[in-house]
């Protein structure tokens, strides 16, 4: 099982049969949907949102080929289940492949490769001048990261070499915490002076894997520096990459819409008729926004009475089936306020 396979088996582990192969496949394909976006959070798999833009077709066979192993088994309306073997299989493997836990697509994924373009750019430009070199091909050729790294490297010889050993040491720091491989494929892409960065191709052939499993690893390391970059006084220089970035989880542009009229006080009808959008749609927005943005205040929409009774029930019942939970609770408890109370509980607690 390589670290393709063992992606697709932990969130399909998570869904548990809940929902299809393909509420799988949209998660880790970065679908904006709102059903994508509620399953991500109910199944606290948003991390994984985006990691692994295989086609329909390159997805089943992957799923194919963990059923063919055994680790999975098919159940009806194309939905599968870990197998005891399976499980056994996932838990041998989970500390060589604990790099799963540095994803965070949901709220990284859109940024990445704008602050690896600019690490990248940073590196090779301060390698070069170090050596007295100020003609070269940079590694980019997108005017914004030329125009950024440009005005953001130091005049001063000293501060340049100050800056390039502080870098130095807080990317060790972190790759030092990733496993050997996530390592590999990260640092041996990066170009000096004296020095060219290998293609994925290359570096596939390096760790005896594929590009596919590169990338991968390649994007858990940027998730995990975005992650670690946010503090300044730690990582000062990886901070200073982050400078303009907007590194919140981003909402969809009409949630968003959605959102900076309820922050004006807006209502609920208001909105529906202003925006001439179904009230289901709306409420659509409410959840996405209340898992995105934990300032959120989400009161006004339901008690802390009803949420406690509402986590009750999930915790009584051991499912996150909205149907089940909706049946227990009754008529009173619209499916709208169940999702609301998940969302935020999930992002709050990570319940």
């Amino acid at each position: 099982m390589d670290e393709k396979q063992f992606v697709i088996l932990t969130v399909l582990k998570a869904l548990n049969g809940e929902r299809s192969i393909y509420g799988a496949y949209h998660l880790l394909q970065g679908k904006r949907s709102v059903q994508t976006i509620q399953d991500g959070t109910i199944f606290n798999m948003s991390g994984y949102f985006g990691i692994l833009p295989l086609s329909r077709e390159q997805f089943l066979n992957e799923v194919k080929k963990l059923v063919a192993y055994k680790y999975l088994e098919w159940h009806e309306k194309e939905r599968v289940q870990v197998t005891n073997l399976g499980m056994r299989m996932y838990e041998h493997n989970l500390e060589n492949y604990r790099f799963i836990h540095d994803f965070n697509g949901w709220k990284y994924d859109k940024w990445t490769e704008i602050v690896w373009l600019r690490l990248v750019l940073y590196v090779q430009t301060l390698s070069f001048l170090l050596e007295k070199e100020s003609r070269f091909y940079p590694l980019t050729q997108q005017k914004s990261i030329q125009k950024w790294v440009k005005s953001h490297i130091p005049k001063n010889e000293l501060a340049q070499k100050e800056q390039f050993t502080s870098l130095h040491h807080e990317l060790l720091t972190i790759l030092e915490d990733c496993v050997k491989k996530q390592a590999l494929a990260f640092s041996l892409q990066l170009s000096s002076k004296h020095q060219i960065g290998l293609t994925k191709k290359q570096i596939a052939h390096r760790i005896d894997g594929t590009e596919d499993t590169v990338a991968l690893l390649h994007k858990s390391v940027m998730h995990k520096i975005c992650e670690r970059a946010q503090c300044s006084e730690t990582f000062p220089i990886l901070n200073y990459l982050l400078d303009g970035v907007n590194t919140q989880a981003p909402l969809t542009e009409s949630a968003r819409k959605t959102y900076q009229l309820l922050q004006k006080g807006i209502s609920l009808e208001e909105i529906q008729d202003r925006r001439q959008l179904k009230i289901s749609t709306i409420e659509d927005h409410i959840v996405e926004i209340a898992h995105s943005d934990l300032s959120f205040q989400y009161r006004s929409f339901v008690s802390e009475e009803i949420e406690q009774k509402i986590f009750d029930c999930v915790n009584q019942l051991k499912t996150t089936k909205l149907r089940l939970i909706k049946n227990r609770l009754g008529d009173e408890y619209s499916y709208f306020i169940i999702r609301l109370v998940m969302a935020k509980r999930k992002v709050q607690n990570g319940l």
